[in-house]
């Protein structure tokens, strides 16, 4: 299941559009589940009753727009840990300062159901690479929660160096895994549109 959180910064924490990758499930308290609606926006409170509903234990959000040690990214981490007993977060921020605005991801997972064992912050705020073991049979998996830039048909010389630098990232990694044998999962956003579709939705 993929969710879309980003657009314009609440007071919140994430907004209008994300995007949530879940596998299955947390057990949500009524209590932590009515202390969330005064933590965070809309649509990543949406997300986090989807997960409680559907039995989920991890979720990739994207696009999340929370800058690195800023009070908008504590905040919404600490509403997410307090939200279900043993849940965790593991986040790639936007950097203080940079120019990726639309940038993020977080990992919101059941530490029970899904042990991280290693985390890579391959592009800040782009590729965020997990090693995870699911704890149901043993198996160990590399997560890579990606959120890639939007293409655009006139790119700048910034945007273009930023879409080309992290799907070489991604491409080393998924390779490096393939090589060692690793089982391998992508989740979040690729926007990865055609021209055609960039022409349609007026993306210069």
């Amino acid at each position: 299941l993929t969710v879309n959180v980003g657009g314009a910064q609440g007071s919140g924490g994430m907004d209008q559009q994300s995007r949530a990758t879940m596998t299955e499930r947390p057990e949500l308290d009524d209590n932590a589940a009515g202390g969330l609606a005064k933590q965070l926006s809309p649509k990543l409170l949406e997300t986090t009753r989807t997960a409680r509903r559907d039995q989920r234990s991890l979720v990739v959000m994207s696009e999340t727009r929370l800058r690195r040690g800023s009070d908008a990214a504590r905040r919404t981490e600490e509403a997410l840990q307090g939200a279900a007993e043993g849940w965790d977060t593991v986040a790639s921020h936007t950097p203080a300062g940079g120019d990726d605005d639309a940038a993020g991801l977080l990992v919101w997972h059941d530490s029970a159901q899904c042990e991280i064992l290693e985390t890579t912050e391959l592009h800040a705020g782009r590729l965020l690479q997990l090693r995870v073991r699911i704890a149901a049979d043993g198996t160990t998996i590399t997560l890579i929660a990606a959120y890639m830039p939007p293409r655009q048909l006139a790119p700048t010389v910034a945007e273009q160096e930023r879409l080309e630098t992290v799907w070489d990232a991604l491409d080393a990694a998924a390779d490096a895994a393939d090589h060692a044998g690793e089982l391998l999962m992508v989740a979040g956003d690729l926007n990865a549109e055609t021209r055609n579709g960039l022409r349609r939705w007026g993306r210069p």
